[in-house]
């Protein structure tokens, strides 16, 4: 009976056992969907608050982006922008210029769809100032060429050369003369020194190529100034200038002393003295 007894006993406490397992992974799987409900609930009100959150706040988290061109570039923009970079670091260019420059047969010869692209992604990028473009220009004719303040003027909006507009074109000359980068009076020296090398003049002719709208387009005062320190300095003989002169008239034209006399002293001529135009004829063969 004892034994029986112990048996049951034994039986009703494996029972129990069971039943309190059961319970616990009941009560586990309870808390662990609980749990589970409670991070989604976490979740959810995180997307709720993300979504509140401003365009300024979210493009914080957003990582910036430089465009150099677009989205996606043709093999000749690519190519187009990193030549016009080149250029840029060579010489002053206008926004039509440089698209030229690209696009001619004697430079890149792209196309100009690929060049204007390149230009676009140069001024998007801040890689380019064309009012700066204009100077640098500016600088360039008057360095090189001994332009005036007008001829520079002209020259930077020509359609044939600079291509710049009205406004960078007379942005660059304020900016030249604000800054006092450039000395006129020696400017006008070199002009009328590189023209008088080129062929004879009077003094009075010289003066009036310095200052004429089809010459230099300086100003009176500049081309006087001019002439006359060209004349001290490099010790100007206007009788030999004039003998230049009139064998260019002797040989080229086979003009008689009488008429390069005149065409030496005609005021619309070269505008030499009677004496030095005597002299000169005096020296022909």
């Amino acid at each position: 009976m004892k034994k029986f007894t112990s048996i049951i006993l034994t039986i009703a406490l494996v029972a129990s056992m069971g039943l309190m397992a059961t319970g616990c992974s009941k009560s586990s799987d309870k808390d662990s969907k609980k749990e589970t409900r409670k991070e989604r609930s976490k979740d959810d009100d995180k997307d709720e608050k993300d979504n509140k959150r401003t365009p300024e706040e979210t493009k914080e988290d957003k990582p910036v982006e430089t465009i150099v061109l677009d989205d996606h570039p043709s093999t000749g923009s690519k190519d187009a922008y990193s030549e016009a970079l080149v250029y840029l670091q060579i010489s002053g260019f206008s926004r039509q210029g440089l698209i030229d420059q690209l696009t001619s047969e004697w430079g890149n010869n792209f196309s100009v769809e690929d060049a204007t692209k390149a230009v676009d992604a140069l001024e998007a990028n801040g890689e380019v100032d064309w009012n700066e473009q204009a100077v640098i220009s500016a600088m360039n004719y008057i360095e090189s060429m001994s332009y005036s303040e007008k001829t520079t003027l002209e020259e930077l909006q020509s359609e044939y050369t600079g291509k710049f507009t009205k406004e960078q074109a007379e942005y660059a000359i304020k900016y030249i003369n604000d800054n006092k980068l450039v000395d006129w009076d020696d400017v006008a020296f070199n002009y009328a020194k590189m023209t008088l090398n080129s062929m004879a003049y009077s003094k009075d002719g010289l003066i009036s190529q310095t200052e004429d709208e089809y010459g230099g387009q300086f100003t009176h005062d500049q081309a006087v100034n001019a002439v006359e320190r060209l004349e001290k300095e490099e010790k100007i003989d206007w009788n030999e200038q004039a003998v230049l002169s009139a064998k260019s008239y002797k040989e080229m034209f086979d003009m008689s002393n009488d008429e390069i006399v005149e065409q030496l002293t005609s005021e619309y001529g070269d505008k030499y003295t009677k004496e030095q135009a005597q002299y000169a004829v005096s020296k022909l063969k």
